[in-house]
């Protein structure tokens, strides 16, 4: 059975909210830079040819694979937290 690893990554991820957030938002953060803003391969090989996402949509797909992790949470609160998180790291830098 093939294990999901993007899931795993996310869950993990946004298990770091909660223990570590200057990381998540940091995370948050880059993954915002590049998808949505379309840096690809200058920034991030791991990014490379991949197109713009928009930011809203990014969130809605984090929130929806997390949410098994934070059933305490709806998913509209869980994009809240991470609308949130690219300007709170910009703030702690």
């Amino acid at each position: 059975m093939k294990r999901d690893t993007g899931f795993e990554s996310l869950k993990c991820l946004w298990a770091k909210h909660e223990s570590n957030y200057p990381m998540f938002a940091e995370a948050i953060w880059l993954l915002h830079r590049e998808f949505s803003e379309g840096a690809g391969a200058d920034h991030h090989p791991l990014f490379a040819n991949v197109p713009p996402i928009p930011a809203e949509v990014l969130f809605q797909k984090i929130a929806s694979c997390s949410a098994p992790v934070h059933r305490s949470l709806t998913q509209e609160q869980m994009v809240a937290i991470l609308r949130k998180a690219p300007q709170d790291y910009s703030s702690m830098s």
